[in-house]
């Protein structure tokens, strides 16, 4: 694979991971500004994710 593939995809686990630590962070979360603030990071890391695409692996489990 090409090198640039791989870096890609060392940017995608990245993502993947920092979502899963702002998952359970807000999951913790006990007032509205600070999920407010780990919804606006959410929206730094990955842009194109609403917040109920963000949210849904918490509804579900």
């Amino acid at each position: 694979m090409p090198i640039q593939r791989h870096a890609e995809l060392r940017t995608r686990r990245k993502r993947r991971a920092k979502l899963v630590n702002l998952r359970k962070r807000y999951k913790n979360a006990r007032t509205e500004e600070e999920r407010s603030r780990i919804l606006a990071k959410v929206n730094r890391v990955h842009p194109m994710l609403n917040p109920d695409e963000f949210l849904a692996p918490l509804n579900r489990g």
